[in-house]
């Protein structure tokens, strides 16, 4: 896989302070969201809240188009945040879930969502670099990313950025390491948006 570093615009860089922005006025608190299709969430403060990247309910509303991709399915949610792609494919009827993410903060967010909406015995959640700490011995048929867009290196002091910033490296190394956890022919579902797009970004 050939990667290159993306040249951010100025469009990209104006996106990424708003958000930045956003994250810091909503830190301190914690905020439930309710969706208009009845989903309501925990969000915990320094979480991915999707109200501000909205990848992860446009990931939702395709999952809703397609029930048949999840249903009766393992699906893996990587990079998991507060939990809404995953406690969605449960909702539409996956078999199991696991959701994994990086954060210890996500990870204990994850849980009360989970709990809210008495998901246990369907889902895994797994503090986990990647696949690094994942242990389970099923094999996924789905394999969902909602991953950082933009190549440049977090923010230092500011981890949770890790959720917009990275990205490249990231990507490689998730579709490296899935198939192994993966069936042969499991389905890959990454986010991908048009701010992310650029003629010095990841090959297609």
């Amino acid at each position: 896989m050939k990667l290159n570093i993306m040249v951010l615009t100025k469009e990209q860089e104006n996106q990424i302070n708003l958000q930045i922005e956003a994250y810091e006025k909503q830190i301190g608190s914690e905020t439930v969201i309710v969706w208009s299709n009845g989903l309501e969430l925990i969000i915990d403060p320094y979480v991915a809240n999707p109200n501000i990247q909205n990848s992860g309910v446009q990931l939702v509303q395709y999952l809703s188009d397609n029930p048949h991709l999840v249903k009766g399915k393992i699906v893996t949610d990587m990079g998991t945040g507060s939990g809404i792609i995953g406690i969605s494919a449960a909702l539409l009827g996956a078999r199991k879930i696991n959701l994994i993410d990086i954060d210890p903060r996500a990870v204990k967010n994850v849980k009360k969502n989970i709990a809210k909406h008495k998901l246990q015995d369907k889902c895994n959640v797994f503090l986990s670099d990647l696949f690094g700490e994942f242990s389970s011995r099923e094999l996924s048929d789905v394999q969902i990313f909602n991953h950082p867009y933009f190549s440049v290196e977090p923010i230092r002091g500011k981890e949770w950025t890790r959720m917009m910033l990275g990205g490249t490296k990231l990507i490689a190394d998730y579709l490296t390491q899935a198939p192994k956890y993966s069936t042969k022919t499991a389905l890959y579902i990454l986010s991908w948006l048009p701010l992310a797009e650029n003629e010095s970004g990841i090959d297609n």
